[in-house]
């Protein structure tokens, strides 16, 4: 019994909205893999479709930020660094903590 009084919960759907898939990559080395044994297993684990494979959270994330590091690179950035300014804050006068 909840704390908080009866609660109902539901199962349906569960297992379809927590698969989990393979990592392409751990995929990729099973099938790469001298082991017949392991390239069977990718081949199932795959379900035969290996152009059609989810895309995982963290393979979309890499992706994503592999983009955003391609953008930096060509956006010809400059960076200030900041330093805490000191007392009097005139230039070129900087004191330690």
């Amino acid at each position: 019994r909840h704390f908080a009084g009866d609660v109902t919960y539901s199962t349906s759907g569960f297992i379809e909205k927590n698969y989990s898939s393979m990592p392409p990559e751990v995929i990729d080395l099973m099938e790469s893999s001298s082991l017949h044994v392991l390239q069977q297993l990718a081949r199932i684990s795959d379900g035969g479709q290996q152009q059609a494979r989810r895309a995982t959270v963290s393979s979309a994330f890499r992706k994503s930020l592999q983009q955003l590091i391609e953008k930096l690179k060509n956006a010809n950035a400059h960076f200030i660094r900041c330093v805490k300014p000191n007392a009097e804050k005139v230039p070129e006068k900087f004191m330690s903590p």
